[in-house]
């Protein structure tokens, strides 16, 4: 990958700390999803009705944009190591 790009792979893991790191990163995956930090603004707020329908979109949005990439990946017999997903 570093070759493709025309750069080091130092340089590569200056900015990525470990190889899933930048598969992640790679895949568009953060460490962090929006939702879970609507989740914790959300907290104590609010109509909890309400917030949990938005919850639920955000997550259905994460979901929509990640499953096609765990698809292709699958497809290609490479598994994907559980992870927490907060």
């Amino acid at each position: 990958m570093a070759q493709q790009a025309g750069i080091s792979e130092a340089s590569i893991f200056k900015r990525f700390s470990t190889k899933e790191e930048l598969f992640f990163a790679a895949m568009g995956i953060t460490e962090k999803p929006l939702w879970v930090n609507e989740l914790e603004s959300l907290c104590d707020k609010g109509d909890l009705k309400e917030n949990l329908i938005n919850i639920c979109l955000y997550i259905i949005e994460f979901y929509h944009k990640v499953l096609p990439r765990i698809m292709m990946l699958r497809s290609h017999n490479l598994e994907v190591k559980n992870q927490n997903p907060c």
